[in-house]
This record gives C-alpha cells, structure tokens and sequence, in this order.
C-alpha cells in the first residue's frame, strides 16, 4: 500500500509496542529506519531484526525528556543517513490518576515525555532546509474521550494527548509552506 523506498525514517519509542511495529512497516514499505528509545538492548535487537531483512537500521539511545540526548540523536541519524524524511513521534507514558492524586512529578513527566515538541524542534530544521518532511505524532482517543473506569483515570494523559493534537495542528499551519506534513493518529485501546 505504501512505497517508502529510500526513504528515512526516524521512530522514537521504538524499542517495543507500537513503536516496533511502526519500525517494521516503515521497514516492510522499504524505508531505512532510525529506532530512538531509552532502552538500547532492545533497540539493538530490533535493529538486528530488520538488517536482515536488508534494511539499514540505526539504534540510537535516546530520552525523548532530555535536550542534550534529542539533540545527540538527531545529529547521529542526519551523519548516518545524511537527510530525516519521516518522524515518528511515538514514545509515550500513560500515568494514571486525577488532578486530585497525581503528583507534580508524574504530571511532568507526562507532559515531558507525550507533548513531542522537542524531537520537532530539532528535525524541522533538517526538513525545513530540504524542503521536504512528514511528521506523524501519535495522540490518543483519550485527547478527545474520557473514562468514568477508576482504572481508566488518567488526566495528565488525556491533557497531554490533547497538546498533542493542538500542537499538530499548529506546526502543520506553521510549516506546510515548507512542504512539511505534519499529522496526529488517535488510536484507542
């Protein structure tokens, strides 16, 4: 369905669930593929999964909440692959609990980790030299929907996932006269 041959695509939260399998279609439609996640080991192997199938695929460490390791990881995809062509903005964390129990910390964490806007901060410049990308971030049905299940209460990801969605809609304004697509996916349970 899709043709993505010599294409680069970067994924981050690659290293399992939705991310990996993001990886592995990108790979499927011919893309080369850079794999961004904290956990390197399963990166590694994923990577190791997808050059046998002939793809050039490049782990790279990184902590989508730390500036220093998004900046490092984009600057090692472009040495290694020369250009970002796609970006996935997948890695994200689903805390439970209500404004009425969350702690500081897991509402930043949350916000820190779920609103993608520093992986863009350092790829839209690649793109907007090459007049040329497509950004995909990854929302939620929970943007849009809440749960009444106590189990189900999450109101830093629903508020994060919600940025998300805005955030999509202002960079796909800001940056489509740089022949720059920007989209959200709100996938559900």
């Amino acid at each position: 369905m899709f043709e993505l041959t010599g294409k680069i695509a970067v994924v981050t939260g690659a290293s399992s669930g939705l991310g990996a399998d993001a990886a592995r279609a990108y790979a499927e439609a011919g893309a080369n593929v850079a794999l961004l996640a904290r956990r390197q080991d399963k990166l590694e192997a994923l990577a190791e999964e997808l050059r046998a199938k002939g793809i050039d695929a490049l782990p790279v460490g990184c902590d989508v909440t730390d500036e220093a390791s998004i900046e490092k990881a984009v600057q090692t995809v472009i040495e290694h692959f020369g250009r970002i062509d796609i970006l996935l903005n997948n890695a994200g964390v689903a805390v439970r609990g209500g404004v009425d129990t969350l702690s500081q910390e897991d509402w930043d964490r949350s916000m820190n980790i779920n609103v993608i806007y520093m992986m863009c901060k350092y790829v839209i410049p690649h793109m907007k030299a090459r007049n040329y990308g497509k950004i995909v971030n990854i929302s939620s049905v929970n943007a849009l929907i809440g749960d009444k299940n106590d189990m189900f209460i999450r109101h830093a990801y629903n508020t994060s996932k919600a940025a998300v969605l805005g955030l999509t809609l202002g960079m796909a304004c800001s940056y489509g006269q740089f022949n720059i697509t920007v989209n959200a996916v709100c996938p559900g349970l």
